[in-house]
């Protein structure tokens, strides 16, 4: 429910509305991209305070406030159309987004290490939460704007934002793993090394400003080329699905492949997903890039963690899910507003679209040049 919340709604809705806010607001693609920089920024900075925060609260309660923080700063987005204000809420929600990822990263990669054969999975499902958030406003808000028209977009967010208020009531009522840092793992690894780490980073940076092109524009890129109401529903839809099923496809890609080889063949698989639509606009093209780019983009946090639960000792495991975060983040912050920069320029969203593939190409590349800190698996007592 955390990353449901946090990402796949209070984030990724934004594109499902971005259209309508544009048109309504009169912003360029630049202003438009500025909403989801603005709001990676706020996710660079709650990733960068997760982890002293969790030296004075426990991982749980750090999941709590960022998961109510996050169902206010939906709601209220609907409340105002000044380009400053909607700022600040999108600052804050990726602010609490962070902390409802990070903290949720860090008890997922502990229960993860209770069990070597299902680690890969319990990462993945966490990781597939985005998937819930983004196939419920997926269903709920084009129907809705396409029901009351252009102008309808700011009761739209109040609609996600009751939606974001549902679920939380099923994550309240749910006990929480506190995460606590004693995983029982045998043996003592070096400590973390960014140097050591830094094709996996790097590559991090690239996905993150890849990755987001497509999620903030390929809905608009689609209205402006003449999908229908419905079909951008079963795109989106398609794509929260396919992000839901990642477990049971990718768990023994992450189990099993060893240093940066899981990143490069998730990324891989997101970047034929996000170029599918830039050669062809049919609806069978749509949909399949959908499924292909749903299955795997989230996958690839889920092999992040799987990596800093190889090469850092489990107390280390919210800082090292927090620097991945940051470097994750600070490519989302470079992506919308430079893909809407780009986008400006030649008057087309295609141009913006294919910088975001660029970067994928690169992210892809990066991670085969990466090694674990150590050769062998960490055994568990």
């Amino acid at each position: 429910m955390a990353p449901a919340i946090g990402l796949g709604i209070a984030r990724f809705a934004y594109a499902l509305l971005l259209p309508e806010m544009s048109t309504e607001l009169n912003w360029t693609y630049s202003q438009a991209g500025w909403m989801n920089t603005i709001n990676a920024a706020g996710y660079l900075v709650g990733a960068l305070v997760t982890a002293p925060l969790v030296k004075y609260l426990s991982l749980s309660t750090v999941l709590r406030v960022g998961v109510a923080i996050t169902v206010l700063a939906v709601l209220f987005t609907g409340a105002t159309d000044h380009f400053g204000v909607l700022s600040f809420l999108r600052l804050l929600a990726g602010i609490s987004g962070a902390l409802c990822f990070v903290a949720g990263g860090a008890i997922a990669a502990v229960l993860a290490t209770r069990s070597v054969s299902l680690g890969g999975l319990v990462l993945s499902l966490f990781y597939a939460g985005p998937g819930v958030g983004i196939v419920l406003s997926g269903l709920a808000l084009p129907a809705f704007v396409q029901s009351f028209g252009t102008y309808s977009w700011a009761g739209a967010w109040v609609l996600a934002g009751y939606i974001c208020l549902a679920l939380a009531v099923f994550f309240f009522k749910t006990p929480i793993f506190d995460g606590s840092s004693q995983s029982g793992r045998t043996g003592q690894l070096p400590r973390f090394s960014c140097v050591s780490s830094i094709w996996v980073l790097s590559s991090y940076l690239c996905f993150g400003a890849g990755y987001i092109g497509y999620m903030t524009f390929m809905f608009a890129y689609l209205k402006e080329t003449g999908s229908t109401t419905l079909e951008l529903t079963l795109f989106w839809t398609c794509i929260g699905a396919a992000s839901i099923a990642s477990p049971w496809l990718w768990a023994g890609v992450i189990t099993k492949m060893r240093g940066g080889m899981a990143m490069a063949f998730l990324t891989a698989v997101t970047l034929v997903g996000a170029a599918m639509p830039l050669g062809n606009t049919s609806l069978i093209a749509l949909f399949l890039s959908a499924l292909i780019f749903g299955s795997a983009f989230f996958s690839l946090s889920a092999a992040t963690t799987a990596f800093a639960t190889r090469n850092a000792n489990a107390d280390q495991w919210p800082y090292v899910i927090g620097v991945f975060t940051v470097v994750f983040g600070a490519g989302q912050v470079v992506g919308p507003v430079l893909i809407g920069a780009i986008s400006d320029n030649s008057g087309s969203l295609f141009s913006g679209l294919v910088w975001g593939c660029f970067f994928l190409v690169l992210a892809t590349i990066l991670p085969l040049l990466q090694k674990d800190v150590r050769t062998h698996v960490v055994q568990l007592s």
